[in-house]
């Protein structure tokens, strides 16, 4: 048996969903050997009710919330005569008041783990440490919680676990340069594109209202307000009108509703049309983002890892626009249908705008990253990225 540690669908984080798709796939291939797995996951947002099949050999049991992971310490006791093996999904990405809370029980698990003898794997999305702006973003105090709490965790990571799953080939890299003697447990896993749509190369359509979205969390740290006066630039400049679909939850930890009330005015004032759709799940936003979106912009401000917005979003082939991170110029580099603004510049709605435009205006570039898009997907199907997981779990056992 094996225990897995990380957040569930139907939560509304995009991260659920990609442990979601990792636990499937591997769960298919285990089911004719007999193996279980065993999902320690987040208790559901009451405001989401997506239902999402298992297979049969996976068991969700709910024991934990965003800013108490404590209870998760005596089901990992109970279970260790069934199960020497834990996999934890982890996202660097815990902020407020209960960062302290969280990493302490991070690193209290991790210690668990090694006094009764699990094996431990470690999915790490992030390493923020590689980024001094990641801390700087938010109130002081709390940086230097979540400074303190990363250090700590990120040092207990790498010396108690038996393996270290990366999924930015870059990170690997560094990691490697700088680690060589922990090297050996690191591996660099793709993160995978979950294909429930099969769609064809798109072609821009700028004679009708322009439909641009934003999608992920909704919080402060998103540039929406750039995003907007970038807009009203295009409005202009295309003499066509332009509507804006926010698409996603709000974010858990760094959402705050004045926040969107400036959104919606400057909206206002700028003469776009705004609509908030909520939370999408995977197969419905791909198919409603491939129908109704002319292109999908994320102005980002700071690195999220890897993007699973650009994973999940690919199988749509609606070029995406992305900041100059090299965390998403590294997706480009491996086939993915990205345009990049500078977000080196000090005027980012500047940046947002040229980069918009030239893909909206310029159909052999706009057709060229849709293509790019469609044969990302094929190639890095989840399907492969599970493989690659299984194997490495299989290395484990052995």
């Amino acid at each position: 048996m094996i225990v897995f540690i990380g957040g569930f669908p139907p939560s509304i984080a995009r991260l659920a969903e990609y442990n979601y798709e990792v636990v499937k796939a591997m769960a298919e291939k285990l089911v004719k050997h007999g193996v279980q797995i065993y999902v320690l996951a987040n208790k559901i947002d009451m405001f989401v009710n997506e239902k999402f099949d298992n297979p049969s050999n996976v068991k969700v049991m709910r024991v934990w919330q965003k800013d108490n992971t404590l209870s998760l310490l005596l089901k990992l006791i109970l279970m260790r005569k069934k199960s020497s093996m834990i996999i934890i999904s982890y996202y660097h990405g815990i902020f407020g008041s209960s960062a302290l809370l969280n990493f302490l029980s991070i690193a209290i698990i991790l210690i668990l783990g090694k006094i009764l003898h699990y094996k431990i794997l470690i999915i790490l999305h992030t390493l923020p440490e590689l980024r001094k702006e990641f801390f700087t973003t938010f109130h002081s105090r709390f940086s230097y919680i979540y400074y303190l709490g990363l250090r700590i965790t990120s040092l207990l990571m790498f010396k108690i676990a038996q393996r270290i799953i990366l999924l930015v080939k870059t990170y690997y890299n560094v990691m490697c340069t700088t680690l060589p003697l922990l090297c050996s447990k690191m591996r660099y896993i793709p993160h995978g594109v979950p294909n429930y749509v099969c769609y064809g190369i798109k072609t821009p359509s700028i004679d009708k209202k322009v439909k641009i979205a934003f999608i992920g969390l909704i919080s402060f740290r998103k540039n929406l307000l750039a995003l907007i006066e970038a807009l009203r630039d295009i409005k202009l400049s295309l003499n066509s009108d332009i509507e804006l679909m926010l698409i996603g939850a709000p974010h858990p930890y760094a959402f705050r509703i004045h926040d969107l009330f400036l959104v919606v005015k400057r909206a206002i004032e700028s003469g776009i049309s705004l609509k908030y759709l909520g939370y999408i799940p995977t197969r419905d936003l791909q198919e409603y983002v491939f129908k109704h979106i002319d292109i999908v912009v994320l102005p980002y401000s700071v690195p999220t890892g890897t993007s699973g917005m650009a994973h999940i979003i690919a199988p749509a082939t609606t070029p995406i626009i992305m900041p100059s991170f090299m965390e998403f110029i590294e997706l480009y580099i491996d086939g993915h249908g990205l345009a990049f603004f500078d977000v080196r510049k000090e005027n980012i709605a500047t940046e947002l705008s040229k980069v918009i435009y030239d893909v909206l205006t310029n159909k052999t570039k706009y057709c060229e990253l849709s293509k790019r898009m469609l044969t990302y997907s094929r190639t890095h199907d989840v399907n492969l990225t599970s493989l690659l997981l299984l194997k490495e779990v299989i290395a484990l056992y052995r």
